[in-house]
């Protein structure tokens, strides 16, 4: 903020390492962009919500190591025009999720000295 009392936008974006774009809507806003409060809502429905339980999580509880990628081809090897290789990343999330709460315990291992 001591760049931008007597330099111009661009530079003191440049000197805080942001862009100018991002300068301009943090001046604009009212509070820091870390004040903000978090989205908790989903802004689509879910678009694996129907396979889930029927066809994923059996994969994940008999091999719990498959990949969202792995898991992404059979379905859609069994849904074809229905999984985009677009919702990888989504589902890569949703497994994630499930592992922390439900998967396999990681392995704890104190290095010897």
């Amino acid at each position: 903020m001591n760049h931008r009392k007597n330099k111009s936008q661009d530079l003191a974006a440049a000197k805080a390492g942001i862009s100018a774009r991002s300068a301009g809507r943090i001046d604009k806003a009212v509070v820091l962009p870390s004040q903000t409060p978090r989205r908790y809502w989903r802004s689509r429905v879910d678009p694996f919500i129907d396979v889930w339980d029927a066809q994923i999580v059996p994969l994940l509880k008999s091999a719990p190591k498959l990949m969202a990628v792995t898991l992404l081809r059979k379905l859609q090897d069994d849904h074809p025009e229905r999984f985009p290789d677009g919702m990888l990343r989504t589902l890569q999330r949703h497994i994630r999720q499930w592992r922390a709460l439900h998967g396999p315990s990681k392995e704890v291992f104190f290095p010897q000295v």
